[in-house]
């Protein structure tokens, strides 16, 4: 099995994991499971998924962060294989510092104001 990872940084972080099953057997009862550490959240579970021989499937989590704080994002994939053996891999862990992708911006008055005004009223 080819398992591809990468992560996209934005507002919400999310992972874009490519598994590909390069054997002749059907890969069955498929689950990505992540956990986090720190002010990450996975914002909901991947499905459970079956995939064919020498097919592929692409699997998307967002990841909701809470701070500024950094985090880390651990995985495995669970699978059934031929005899209906349970199998296991084990991701790497993934390191996420927020504060490498936040970037400076310039605000006028005016929109602090709003901002202001809206977090006032939220609440």
């Amino acid at each position: 099995m080819y398992i591809g990872v990468g992560a996209v940084i934005g507002a919400d972080p999310s992972t874009d994991v490519l598994l590909v099953n390069q054997t002749a057997d059907t890969l069955q009862s498929l689950c990505l499971d992540f956990a986090t550490l720190g002010d990450l959240k996975l914002v909901e579970r991947p499905s459970v998924y079956t995939i064919a021989p020498h097919s592929f499937q692409s699997i998307k989590a967002t990841i909701k962060v809470s701070s500024t704080e950094t985090g880390v994002i651990f995985g495995s994939i669970l699978w059934e294989g031929p005899g209906m053996a349970e199998q296991c891999v084990i991701l790497n862990d993934i390191h996420i510092d927020i504060m490498d992708y936040i970037k400076p911006a310039y605000c006028t008055e005016a929109q602090v104001c709003r901002s202001c005004d809206k977090l006032a009223s939220a609440r």
